[in-house]
C-alpha cells in the first residue's frame, strides 16, 4: 500500500485564479483535481499546490448560476406570496 505525506501547511484561500501565488513564499501555484473529493469530508474539487514549499490551498468553487426557471419561479413566489395576516 503506498502513502502520502501531505505537506506541514494548508491554507484555505478564496483567489480562484489559475495563476494563484502562494501565501507563504510567493512562488506559483499548480492548480490540480481533489484526488479525494467525493470520498468521506472531502468537498473541494481542486486544490492548489505550491511548487517550491509543497504548501496546499484548497480552492473554492464559485456560486452556481441559478437556471432562468429558476429564477422564474422565484419571481413568482414573490408576487404570489401572502403576508402573514395579524
Amino acid at each position: 500500500m503506498s502513502t502520502a505525506t501531505l505537506p506541514p501547511r494548508i491554507v484555505t484561500t478564496s483567489n480562484t485564479t489559475s495563476d494563484m501565488q502562494c501565501e507563504a513564499c510567493s512562488s506559483s501555484m499548480t492548480i490540480s483535481p481533489n484526488p479525494y473529493f467525493g470520498t468521506g469530508l472531502a468537498v473541494h474539487r481542486h486544490i492548489a499546490e505550491c511548487e517550491t514549499c509543497g504548501a496546499v490551498a484548497f480552492v473554492p468553487e464559485p456560486e452556481p448560476v441559478p437556471s432562468l426557471m429558476e429564477r422564474i419561479v422565484g419571481v413568482l413566489r414573490a408576487m404570489f406570496s401572502r403576508p402573514a395576516s395579524v
